[in-house]
């Protein structure tokens, strides 16, 4: 038997919306502009803004600010985001090859 909490599941964050796509945008095409990265998505801005929130919280992401003007801010994965991308990129792999 497990003593894992299932009310308290931290990989719970990827049930909510955008979670896994901005993780795996982010692994396929590198750091970028928070901005971008919601129209590539394209829904409202102010849910991935909140999913962005939660991974960053997570550890998962980082936000910085462009050290130039107009100090856009870009989003990357950290070394646990990416470990965390890599399995759902394999996870995403093996439900494409069983259809």
């Amino acid at each position: 038997s497990s003593d894992m909490d299932y009310t308290n599941l931290k990989s719970s964050v990827f049930e909510n919306t955008h979670a896994i796509k901005i993780i795996l945008i982010l692994r396929n095409e590198g750091p970028m502009v928070k901005g971008e990265l919601a129209s590539k998505i394209a829904k409202g801005t102010s849910t991935v803004q909140a999913r962005i929130a939660d991974l960053i919280e997570m550890g998962l992401l980082t936000e910085k600010r462009e050290p130039v003007k107009p100090f856009k801010k870009i989003v990357e994965l950290t070394p646990k985001g990416r470990a965390a991308s890599n399995l759902l990129f394999a996870l995403e792999d093996l439900l494409i090859d069983s259809e």
